[in-house]
């Protein structure tokens, strides 16, 4: 169960976590509106693992769930940049945006995916 898996995943040292372990831990935080503790373990993952987008975009939406919206920004575009055939990001920042007031960026975010796959038609709709 939840609880269950939490708590064994907090009893680990930092030491012996790794990306997965930390993004697991960093899900559960979040969920349970812990966010600055989910923010540790997602920073963890993408310090042992900078490559993977899917951790960068975790650490976005956290950043974001803190209001830390220049943070969020980063790590959107730094997921952008290690998964570029991936929406989610795009969507997330291009949301980030519009709640920010600034519809120009936020079409230009789904500008920027739309022109590496024009054929999406969910970002087309989200435009």
């Amino acid at each position: 169960d939840f609880q269950q898996a939490f708590r064994l995943l907090a009893k680990l040292p930092n030491t012996q976590t790794d990306a997965e372990v930390s993004a697991a831990e960093g899900y559960m935080l979040l969920a349970g509106g812990r966010t600055q503790a989910a923010i540790d373990c997602f920073e963890r993952s993408v310090q042992s693992s900078p490559e993977n987008g899917e951790y960068w975009l975790d650490l976005a939406v956290a950043e974001e769930a803190a209001n830390n919206t220049n943070a969020a920004v980063d790590a959107f575009r730094r997921s952008i940049k290690a998964a570029p055939y991936d929406y989610r990001p795009y969507k997330g920042l291009a949301d980030l945006y519009k709640l920010a007031h600034k519809p120009d960026q936020s079409q230009a975010v789904l500008n920027e995916f739309l022109a590496l796959v024009p054929e999406s038609i969910l970002l087309r709709l989200s435009r």
